[in-house]
């Protein structure tokens, strides 16, 4: 695997649990309905990036990994 297909895995790998853990703190932290309306839909918004990030983040490893 080439050097560059590496670091895009190992920040895939970074990323993949950070968004697994917004997601968990979002969904099932009692904490995130404290928060106020703002915060809740920045922290949201945040997620929906970020996930969108790894989703292409994903799409250019397969790419790489085929050249």
């Amino acid at each position: 695997m080439k050097d560059h297909v590496k670091r895009m895995v190992e920040e895939w790998d970074e990323l993949n649990e950070k968004v697994v853990k917004l997601s968990n703190f979002i969904h099932y932290n009692p904490i995130f309905k404290t928060l106020g309306g703002d915060s809740q839909l920045l922290m949201s918004k945040q997620y929906g990036a970020m996930v969108d990030y790894a989703y292409y983040l994903k799409m250019r490893i397969k790419l790489e990994s085929r050249e």
